[in-house]
C-alpha cells in the first residue's frame, strides 16, 4: 500500500517496550472488533497511549467506550471498515492542532480518573454499596 516508510505495525510488543513504541507514535490505532465473539473487554492499551498524550483510534466492539472518551480523547470507528478506520486516521493527521488536543485530554483524563487511588476509592464505594445486600444473605 505505500505506507511502509511511515507506519509501523508493530504486532506484539514486549511491555518494556511499549513506551518507547508510544513515545514514537503520532496516533495510536487499535481498531478492535468482534471476532467470533471475543470482544477487548476494557482496552487497557488505549489508557496507556492516552496517558502517553496520543490520541488513540479504536473500534466500538466491546468496553472500548470506558477507555475512549470519542471526539475528547480519541476516535471510536467500526472496526470492520477500513474506510471509517483510515477517515479517523487522516482526520488526526491532518489536523494536527486536534490531535494534540485529544492527546492532552487523553493525559489529563488518564491521570484523573485512573489513578489507583482512584481505583481504590471507586472499589471502596462499590463494595459499601453490596455490603448490605452480602450482609442479609449471611443472616438468612
Amino acid at each position: 500500500m505505500g505506507v511502509a516508510d511511515s507506519v509501523i505495525f508493530a504486532g506484539c510488543v514486549p511491555d518494556e517496550e511499549l513506551l518507547g513504541y508510544y513515545a514514537a507514535c503520532d496516533v495510536f490505532i487499535m481498531p478492535n472488533r468482534e471476532i467470533d465473539g471475543d470482544i477487548e473487554g476494557f482496552g487497557m492499551v488505549y489508557l496507556e497511549a492516552s496517558a502517553a498524550g496520543k490520541p488513540v483510534i479504536g473500534g466500538r466492539s466491546g468496553g472500548t467506550s470506558d477507555a475512549i472518551l470519542d471526539g475528547i480523547t480519541g476516535l471510536r470507528v467500526d472496526g470492520t471498515s477500513v474506510t471509517q478506520i483510515a477517515d479517523a486516521v487522516i482526520s488526526l493527521l491532518s489536523d494536527p492542532e486536534k490531535s494534540k488536543t485529544m492527546g492532552k485530554n487523553g493525559c489529563r483524563w488518564a491521570a484523573q480518573e485512573f489513578t489507583w487511588d482512584v481505583v481504590v476509592q471507586r472499589t471502596h464505594v462499590l463494595a459499601m454499596a453490596i455490603k448490605p445486600e452480602t450482609d442479609r444473605r449471611r443472616r438468612r
